[in-house]
């Protein structure tokens, strides 16, 4: 079975677009897995919160690719490989976030001061653990892209072309 991170037999790189749809669909669920976790826990407005933090989490990963001239010079395996780890991590990190801190979010707005900030620190709490979840994800993703910019285009291409 080929690879698809190594050259192909017609010496063109890999495109990784396989990759990229295998971590984008994992992405995806684990935003839906936490919407409906934190909808069941707290209230179902608060899955806005998971969204947002699940869009911060991808941006901010995207960035730190941008700007590391170490993460450029791995090799697209060992990148991977890392980001997967970081990516197991960081979902176990989230989980245990969400899963083991108590809050009360009525609390929040009707308790006393002290009250009121260990709700705040609580949800804090988890939101870093939901955004820890997301980061190696945007690494991954923008990474892959970067390493193939001319193909980027091939997506859009085909949504207008569908559409006229």
């Amino acid at each position: 079975m080929r690879s698809l991170f190594h050259r192909r037999g017609d010496g063109t790189a890999p495109r990784y677009l396989v990759e990229i749809f295998v971590i984008s669909a994992a992405a995806l669920l684990l935003e839906i897995a936490y919407t409906r976790i934190i909808s069941f826990k707290l209230y179902y407005y608060y899955t806005y919160l998971v969204i947002g933090l699940a869009l911060l989490g991808l941006g901010s990963g995207a960035v730190i690719v941008a700007v590391s001239k170490r993460l450029d010079g791995l090799a697209t395996r060992s990148l991977l490989a890392r980001c997967a780890v970081a990516s197991t991590i960081g979902v176990a990190v989230g989980y245990v976030a969400v899963a083991a801190t108590p809050l009360d979010t009525i609390e929040m707005w009707t308790g006393d001061r002290g009250t009121q900030l260990a709700a705040a620190g609580q949800l804090l709490v988890i939101a870093l653990g939901l955004y820890v979840s997301f980061l190696p994800i945007g690494m991954c993703v923008s990474a892959l892209f970067a390493r193939r910019p001319d193909d980027i285009n091939r997506l859009s291409s085909r949504v207008v072309a569908a559409r006229d």
